[in-house]
């Protein structure tokens, strides 16, 4: 909901119909100081909107619109595979539900990171936390296929800096990542792994839930 006015300081209410609730409000989450207010609105209720000012006893006029959208979609992986064929990585994660590309922007969308610990040792690269399971060298921006279709950034994460990049294809509940050992630093293959997996506003899942994975893969 978007409340504007050049002639008041606006603020903005939604109110559950049936009970009086107060939904949410909002002051100056707007341009300058009109009102921006976002909530999720269950189907067959009725809401009330109460648009005013901030400012007691102020008046002018004003305009009120209003702009939904279908929520993301919960994504939790389902399996994942790997397997490294001439000096190539190749990782497939499959999902519960059906997911689609960055590039897509359609509530199945799916972002996150994929990060990897080359050396399989926590507390580096330097400044590594010897108390966390991964130190990640580099990591997969899953997100980055919104900018570059059909391929995925492969990133330095001490210096940012891009490595490569990774072709990604689709399936209706999986995708598919073929890497080349080349663009992870040369590693010879034996690495360990994290998957963070986002919808466009939170991370929806991990893998492994605890610890970490291991490429190759533990029998």
């Amino acid at each position: 909901l978007d409340l504007e006015s050049s002639d008041f300081d606006t603020s903005i209410q939604a109110i559950e119909g049936s009970t009086g609730e107060l939904i949410g409000a909002d002051d100056d989450g707007g341009p300058g100081n009109n009102s921006r207010l976002f909530f999720s609105a269950k189907a067959g209720t009725t809401y009330l909107v109460r648009a005013t000012s901030e400012t007691p006893n102020q008046s002018g006029d004003y305009s009120l619109s209003l702009a939904s959208e279908v929520a993301p979609n919960q994504h939790n992986i389902a399996d994942v595979t790997t397997a490294t064929l001439d000096n190539t990585l190749q990782l497939t994660v499959t999902f519960v539900e059906a997911i689609a590309p960055p590039s897509t922007e359609s509530a199945n969308a799916i972002f996150g990171e994929i990060e990897f610990d080359l050396d399989q040792m926590p507390d580096t690269p330097a400044g590594g936390d010897p108390d966390e399971l991964l130190g990640v060298e580099a990591f997969i921006d899953l997100s980055s296929e919104e900018d570059f279709p059909g391929t995925v950034e492969i990133v330095d994460n001490q210096t940012n800096a891009t490595l490569g990049f990774a072709p990604i294809s689709f399936t209706e509940n999986s995708f598919t990542l073929d890497i080349a050992l080349s663009d992870l630093l040369g590693d010879d293959g034996s690495l360990n792994y994290r998957i963070s997996i986002a919808n466009l506003f939170q991370t929806t899942d991990v893998f492994p839930n605890e610890g970490v994975g291991q490429i190759p893969q533990d029998d």
